[in-house]
């Protein structure tokens, strides 16, 4: 009896925390991050699996509850190697000589009803809102070096409701 409790709770706990990546949102947030670019005169940058890797790594840090939102990785997260700036995600990730910007905020699926388009939307806005996600959405230096890759990385967690932290991550 007992190792079947210990079994059950095993098996709750796996499902109580589970993640699962949620292709079409990631999609659907690069697609509107492009189309605000355009909208600004941009060009749309391309998506790119190296550089989705990097946002994978910083999604995947700050989808456990116990760490703090934010860009830098400074808490400890048991058998996790944390990077702690975006730009040494984008250089271990990508190129070690390239450089880029990263946007996240955190959304909760329950909240709208798990419309995935109004998602999107509510994480490009919460961005274009924000002046610095903003700048670095439309980054463009004096020389004309621009952003030309970039990807949208989102894990969905069931912890009592679902959330997610979508990390957007652009390079040069």
């Amino acid at each position: 009896m007992k190792k079947l409790i210990t079994f059950l709770l095993t098996i709750l706990t796996l499902v109580s925390f589970s993640q699962e990546r949620v292709p079409e949102l990631e999609k659907l947030i690069f697609d509107k991050v492009n189309q605000f670019r355009v909208s600004e005169g941009l060009l749309a940058v391309k998506w790119n699996d190296k550089v989705y890797d990097a946002a994978y790594h910083h999604a995947y840090y700050l989808s456990d509850r116990d760490i703090t939102l934010s860009h830098y990785e400074v808490e400890d997260r048991e058998n996790f190697v944390e990077m702690e700036r975006a730009q040494d995600r984008i250089k271990h990730y990508y190129n070690k000589n390239s450089w880029g910007i990263e946007c996240l905020t955190s959304i909760n699926f329950v909240k709208y009803g798990g419309d995935l388009e109004k998602l999107a939307q509510r994480v490009v806005n919460s961005w274009i809102t924000s002046p610095s996600h903003r700048k670095g959405m439309l980054f463009e230096s004096p020389s004309g070096t621009t952003l030309k890759f970039g990807a949208v990385s989102v894990l969905k967690v069931t912890e009592f409701c679902e959330w997610a932290v979508p990390v957007l991550v652009l390079v040069n």
